[in-house]
């Protein structure tokens, strides 16, 4: 049987390893602007951005 893990635990995992940096820096970002109470639009593409930046520049 196959162990399930918190929503939180899969966040950072791709095919059972570390999915890199990247993806939990991008959620990060988003995470702020939803706090600061950004409207979630805006809040969705700055993640998906910060993320592609970010691979873009190398970071896993």
């Amino acid at each position: 049987m196959r162990r399930r893990l918190p929503g939180g635990a899969r966040l950072h995992l791709e095919a059972g390893a570390f999915a890199g940096w990247a993806r939990p820096l991008g959620v990060g970002a988003a995470a702020v602007l939803a706090w600061r109470g950004a409207p979630f639009a805006v809040t969705v593409l700055t993640a998906a951005v910060a993320t592609g930046v970010l691979r873009a520049f190398g970071v896993p």
